[in-house]
């Protein structure tokens, strides 16, 4: 927690010494889509099994590729820093993340499976660099840089071959990590930005443990021991620069900040 807070308070202080660099600084507005298909399969199951009439069902990672789209949302503020020659600068900012992963599970006995679905809620702060040519006429660059993730929630689904009700429990406490780091990098054109992320490290408490036996007689296991470490997501944004440039380029936006 320490930690965090620390990052946090410098970025939020290097805002003033960064600004007296640039040329051109400006906010940008982030309203962005989380997609997530590509699942990895856990190594084990952990000991899942389904209690039907038949007698008990275990169950086991589905080893096919398991395409499952899951959207989420990318939603915030950052603040750019251009150089003098408008060939490059910083970006630092604070953005609501939310993506998620699923994994399938499928009997080893029949035909029935169980989709576990994880979705995190975070909130972000990414700090990355650009480059381009004539960046800020132009608003075509690249980037590359990392986000620092504050982890507020968890949510778990399960969804049943056998049953159409999904059901899901929220978490907030060590079924999840408190804070990981995202390795990201991407492009800007205009108002469009597209960014893949890849998480070396995962958002869920591998480390976890529950008591599946009793009091008397525990038998302590470690559910999310095996779950896949790294993810891929790519999130697609609408990328709005407040500054001049967005309302030479949009009636709309010159309209909105002339009401004010």
């Amino acid at each position: 927690m320490k930690k965090a807070l620390f990052i946090i308070s410098f970025a939020l202080l290097s805002i003033p010494l960064l600004a007296q660099w640039g040329e051109f600084n400006y906010f940008a507005l982030r309203l962005g889509v989380t997609n997530q298909f590509l699942n990895p399969a856990p190594l084990s199951s952990n000991g899942m099994f389904i209690n039907s009439y038949e007698g008990d069902r275990y169950l086991i990672p589905d080893t096919n590729k398991f395409l499952k789209y899951n959207g989420g949302f990318n939603v915030g503020l950052d603040f750019h820093f251009d150089w003098h020659n408008d060939m490059g600068g910083f970006i630092i900012g604070a953005e609501y993340y939310n993506f998620a992963v699923s994994n399938k599970f499928v009997s080893t006995s029949s035909n029935d499976y169980i989709i576990r679905t994880f979705r995190i809620h975070s909130i972000s702060f990414p700090v990355y660099v650009k480059f381009g040519y004539e960046i800020f006429d132009l608003q075509r660059y690249a980037f590359l840089g990392a986000r620092f993730n504050w982890n507020l929630q968890l949510d778990i689904s399960e969804e049943a071959s056998w049953n159409s009700e999904l059901r899901t429990q929220s978490h907030t406490d060590k079924v999840m990590v408190q804070y990981n780091y995202v390795l990201m990098g991407g492009i800007n054109f205009l108002f469009l930005n597209v960014e893949a992320d890849f998480f070396p490290q995962t958002f869920i408490n591998k480390k976890y443990t529950i008591n599946v036996g009793t009091e008397t007689s525990p038998y302590i296991i470690k559910p999310f021991e095996s779950y896949p470490s790294s993810y891929f997501v790519i999130t697609t944004s609408l990328y709005i620069p407040l500054s001049p440039w967005s309302t030479t380029r949009s009636y709309f936006l010159n309209r909105l900040l002339k009401s004010f």
